[in-house]
């Protein structure tokens, strides 16, 4: 599903996702990605999510963010929701490229960036 920054911000998942993946994930190359916090608040641009449900996909998004950056959240839950077993990352990068390059698996890149017919 294609989210507006107003749908993603008012949707309950995805509130949830944001906060399991409270930090940015440390260990990337540090020259090439940021690891300075960033909220839900902060999307400006939804680039492209896939959308999870509890004790199967995770939900993956590729956002840009109102500082320039841009960021991929990764986040799941069990079957019984957010508040018991719940994990998640946040990587953040410079550029679209990067992000792409050092943040968002290969294997991943098919939910959020779709080929165009």
């Amino acid at each position: 599903m294609k989210y507006t920054p107003e749908e993603l911000k008012a949707d309950y998942d995805w509130q949830q996702a944001f906060m399991i993946a409270a930090y940015p994930e440390k260990g990337l190359p540090e020259d090439k990605v940021s690891t300075r916090g960033c909220h839900i608040a902060d999307v400006v641009e939804v680039l492209g999510t896939r959308d999870g449900e509890n004790e199967g996909d995770r939900w993956l998004g590729a956002f840009k963010l109102n500082d320039g950056r841009f960021l991929y959240v990764e986040a799941g839950c069990d079957y019984t929701g957010w508040d018991c077993r719940a994990s998640g990352t946040k990587r953040v990068a410079s550029s679209l490229k990067l992000l792409k390059r050092w943040c968002i698996p290969e294997n991943e890149h098919e939910f959020l960036f779709p080929k165009k017919a």
